[in-house]
């Protein structure tokens, strides 16, 4: 048995999103311009900027 004052880890997520060169540029950008950034932001730019791509091509691709 751990002792009370002994912090357990919480089981973590992981998300792994390949990503196009272009994309990761744009999200580098972002993140450059607020290293500030928490990662919980970075995420929701990073998906909007995918969801965005994602659309743009499937319109090209049209």
């Amino acid at each position: 048995m751990l002792p009370a004052s002994t912090p357990t880890l919480e089981p973590a997520i992981a998300l792994e999103i390949t990503i196009s060169e272009p994309l990761f540029r744009q999200l580098q950008t972002a993140l450059d311009a607020d290293p500030s950034l928490s990662l919980d932001d970075l995420a929701s730019k990073a998906l909007t900027l995918y969801l965005r791509f994602l659309s743009l091509s499937s319109t090209e691709a049209n």
